[in-house]
């Protein structure tokens, strides 16, 4: 019996816990199947991660800051038929594209049908993970992991402001760790010339919940990634003009007549910006659709990881920690269709962690992880980018799937997803009216 922490339970969590907990048919008929008794820790007071909605920003009722950078409005940029896990399709009555509570809804559907909530330790939070040495003091591939976490419905108004209450601290050791924290909750905060002389408002789009708040405005919105275009075309409803600022090249599609697409921002001034192109313009707000910064606050320092530039290292296939492969980080991968992803990753995790598969030597971990990222740099792309997927996410799932003996995702599953891209690509502020039928009628 291999003891498993699981710390977060959003998404990516729970589907790790269903994936270990709830044995396959095969497993069953077998005269001694491995199984594993699973603690997962998740500091909200609810399951869903980042798709449990709040209204509240900067800090929760724990002194912590909020989790969710979900807004109001937020609907899906992926259908439902892929935003879904392959073995638990959404209702059908639902439309294409969700509404956040429609997510969160069938999240914690979800973990009611697989009976996940046993395992779960609501209002925890992790402080501390560190590893402990073998018997011959040596951190090698039979090291366990120390979590140490507190429960936070025991704080008190007194002791909220404390980071470490020690009397409210448990350890436990376990024989493998599965990461699932998110990591779309730490802004990235970019240096811009000026920005200390600016007089208006700067926010990030962490902090971001509904366009009403700007109504009349002048807006920037830095960054033209899925939040910045979303965001920037939601505001044209309330805001007087709105600025989508950006580096990339310009975008071939169709925006509503107040929002104007500008390059990247050279500098501010007390009332506003000056473009790379030196066109001027006087503004009220900035918002920063920047990213998020990749950050595991409770691991110490002889877990061995680091993560430069939004990199996590050393990984396997983004996924396995390389030099103690009983512990591995769901979810890292970018621009991919998360669900389907997570399914996969959890069933390649709970190979490696029963010895159905045999990963390659360390050396040769490491190679293949250094090949990937060397090839990504030669191709242009920037460091930060290191576990961005986008059309190879196909062939990473059917490469994990295929290793560890589990179905490939059905093709339509990146037919969808092809054909989306196209129409969101063209048609940003109208996609998501779209009812997704297969096959496929333009």
């Amino acid at each position: 019996m291999q003891k498993v922490a699981v710390v977060g339970c959003g998404a990516a969590g729970l589907c790790v816990l269903r994936h270990l907990t709830i044995p396959r048919k095969k497993d069953l008929l077998s005269s001694d199947p491995i199984r594993f008794e699973v603690v997962a820790f998740e500091q909200a007071p609810e399951i869903g991660g980042t798709w449990v909605y709040s209204p509240e920003t900067g800090y929760d009722a724990y002194g912590l800051p909020v989790h969710t950078s979900i807004y109001k409005n937020l609907r899906t940029n992926l259908p439902k038929d892929v935003m879904c896990f392959p073995d638990f399709p959404y209702k059908p009555e639902l439309p294409s594209f969700l509404h956040h509570s429609d997510v969160c809804a069938y999240l914690k559907d979800y973990a009611q049908h697989f009976n996940l909530h046993k395992y779960i330790k609501l209002q925890t939070k992790v402080e501390a993970v560190e590893a402990v040495p073998s018997s011959d003091g040596l951190l090698n591939n039979s090291v366990k992991w120390r979590v140490t976490y507190q429960n936070l419905s025991k704080k008190t108004s007194s002791n909220l402001a404390v980071k470490n209450d020690e009397a409210n601290m448990i350890s436990d050791v376990f024989d493998a760790l599965i990461i699932c924290n998110g990591h779309y909750s730490v802004p990235f905060i970019p240096e811009i010339q000026g920005k200390e002389l600016f007089q208006g408002i700067v926010i990030h789009s962490h902090d971001y919940r509904e366009p009403e708040m700007f109504a009349d405005k002048t807006v920037v919105c830095l960054g033209a990634r899925s939040s910045g275009i979303d965001i920037s075309i939601e505001l044209t409803s309330h805001a007087n003009k709105v600025f989508l600022s950006h580096r990339g090249q310009p975008l071939q599609c169709e925006f509503p007549e107040n929002l104007f697409e500008k390059p990247g921002i050279r500098e501010l001034t007390s009332d506003g910006v000056v473009f790379e192109d030196g066109d001027f313009h006087q503004i009220d707000t900035l918002i920063l659709c920047t990213g998020y910064k990749i950050d595991f606050p409770f691991l110490h320092e002889n877990v061995g990881v680091q993560t430069e530039h939004n990199r996590v290292t050393p990984l396997y296939k983004h996924l396995i920690h390389i030099d103690f492969p009983n512990m591995a980080f769901m979810g890292l991968c970018l621009n991919v269709t998360p669900l389907p992803l997570f399914h996969i990753q959890a069933s390649f995790v709970k190979a490696v962690l029963t010895g159905k598969i045999s990963l390659p030597t360390a050396d040769e971990m490491r190679k293949d992880e250094e090949e990937d990222f060397d090839e990504r740099l030669r191709n242009g792309m920037a460091q930060h980018y290191a576990h961005m997927l986008g059309d190879k996410q196909w062939s990473y799932n059917n490469e994990l799937a295929t290793i560890c003996g589990c179905e490939l995702l059905p093709k339509y599953f990146e037919d969808i997803y092809e054909f989306v891209k196209v129409k969101r690509s063209k048609f940003p502020a109208t996609y998501k009216e779209m009812n997704i039928d297969f096959p496929f009628e333009d």
